[in-house]
């Protein structure tokens, strides 16, 4: 694991991830991240798209620029409906 920063936690357990890790990795404001446990480290990964509606992450269908997707099924199902 290649160490990048030694960061202090606040005192509501906040860090500041290093501007060389964010860019390498896209993570830009109000990217969704994922915070774990593996044999013992802390993982932090961002956030797959999932389906809003059921969850699923296959054939997923962008809505909005906001990270809101739905899967073909359910985009499907609602069409039906309306």
């Amino acid at each position: 694991m290649k160490s990048f920063a030694t960061k202090t936690t606040d005192e509501l357990g906040r860090i500041v991830l290093p501007m060389e890790l964010r860019k390498k990795h896209q993570i830009e404001t109000g990217t969704i991240l994922e915070i774990g446990e593996d044999n013992g480290l802390i993982v932090l990964r961002k956030q797959l798209p999932y389906c809003k509606i059921c969850g699923s992450t296959d054939n997923l269908v962008e809505i909005t620029k906001k990270n809101f997707f739905i899967c073909e099924n359910c985009k499907r199902s609602v069409q039906e409906i309306a």
